[in-house]
């Protein structure tokens, strides 16, 4: 390519470390109805991953370094420029690359790799076991060359230390790779650790399609890409809550939050109460758009009858005010309100809540009864979640 010997290395480190800084997708809000997963377009990720390996190894190999040990610096810059611009290790572009160049090892690596996350799929560690085969494997195949195994060494440790939490406290600092925040449809059907709160969060949504837009970061993915892309004002705002999978923290918090200030106080208030907590103890974090509600309550949904509470206000002013919630009751078609309420739930907003909870009745057993938490915006009701917590 013209480029003289002693500066190939050079060159080719750094469009690696361009090429990894590129932005992984468009920026997006948390506006509307825009659906935020990455997860949801997979082909995407892997196009992405391909075509950032295969540019590294194409530059590489015009450049004569493709197989050369240096090629293994430019690998590391890949990975490091994906870190600083985006917090993420670009693990599949890296072994993407990597194939390229060496696909006995890599092959073999892969397999080895893909093996021990199976194996210890709950181990804190299985990342970093999986990253470990590929030094591993190149000693084994490439032992007379001693620089070829010390950079493979170099790059895995990176990897290991970028990918694979090394302590609870690092949580925040060393996050496994990020594997993006999960939108309410994609996560039905899943198994995904993602707690109680949020797998009711999900049935919710499934079953009555009346849940305010929402979205999970799964335990230990890196919050910072979240606080990029959040879209929270005074006009929308959002609700913060956690989830908790595992230890022995309970889910009784949400906090409602109108500028990113707020929100990155609220998810690491969530993250430090999580490192409070036991080893094999993890929370995700959701994220739901708060309506600015004219009416709010809660109900508690039986098979044949309806318990309505409210009292004009936002979710936060229900959970703050002293004054006492109407009492309406729903049954046979007609509701009459309780003894000792005033009455100042409309009508009409009592009409569009039953319109969202029939389809979830009509699910119910004599013996089942559910607790949900609910508002109204003055054009439409919403049902918030499967039972009440205590808004900031």
């Amino acid at each position: 390519m013209g480029i003289s010997p002693p500066f190939s290395a050079v060159v080719l480190v750094l469009l690696a470390l361009a090429i990894g800084a590129l932005p992984r997708q468009k920026p997006l809000t948390l506006r509307g109805v825009v659906q935020l997963d990455p997860q949801a377009m997979p082909w995407q990720q892997s196009l992405l991953a391909l075509l950032r390996g295969s540019l590294v190894f194409a530059i590489a190999a015009g450049l004569d370094l493709a197989r050369s040990p240096l090629y293994l610096l430019a690998l590391l810059a890949l990975s490091v420029g994906g870190y600083l611009s985006q917090r993420q290790p670009l693990l599949t572009a890296i072994a993407v690359a990597f194939f390229w160049a060496d696909w006995p090892t890599a092959t073999i690596a892969l397999l080895l790799g893909i093996v021990s996350v199976i194996v210890v799929q709950n181990s804190r560690w299985s990342w970093a076991l999986a990253i470990a085969a590929f030094p591993v494997v190149t000693a084994l195949m490439h032992g007379q060359d001693g620089v070829r195994v010390a950079l493979t060494v170099l790059l895995a440790l990176w990897l290991v230390m970028v990918s694979t939490p090394l302590s609870p406290g690092l949580d925040t600092a060393f996050s496994r790779p990020e594997r993006g925040i999960r939108d309410l449809t994609s996560l039905v059907g899943t198994q995904a650790p993602i707690g109680h709160r949020a797998h009711n969060l999900v049935q919710l949504h499934q079953q009555s399609g009346a849940t305010p837009p929402a979205w999970v970061l799964q335990p230990g993915d890196d919050p910072e890409w979240l606080l990029q892309v959040a879209d929270v004002t005074p006009e929308e705002p959002l609700a913060v809550l956690s989830s908790p999978v595992g230890g022995s923290i309970q889910a009784e918090d949400c906090q409602i939050v109108r500028d990113l200030v707020e929100l990155r106080q609220a998810i690491y208030v969530v993250l430090a109460d999580y490192q409070r907590q036991p080893v094999g103890s993890g929370v995700a974090i959701i994220l739901q758009r708060s309506p600015l509600a004219r009416y709010a309550g809660w109900v508690m949904l039986r098979s044949q009858t309806v318990d309505i509470w409210g009292l004009p206000g936002d979710r936060q002013n229900l959970h703050r005010s002293s004054r006492p919630r109407d009492h309406y009751r729903w049954e046979n078609q007609t509701v009459s309100l309780m003894p000792n309420s005033t009455g100042d739930l409309p009508r009409t907003v009592l009409d569009r809540l039953m319109a969202r909870l029939e389809p979830l009745q009509r699910s119910l057993s004599p013996n089942e009864e559910l607790m949900l938490e609910w508002a109204d915006d003055g054009e439409q009701a919403w049902l918030l979640q499967l039972f009440v917590t205590v808004c900031s």
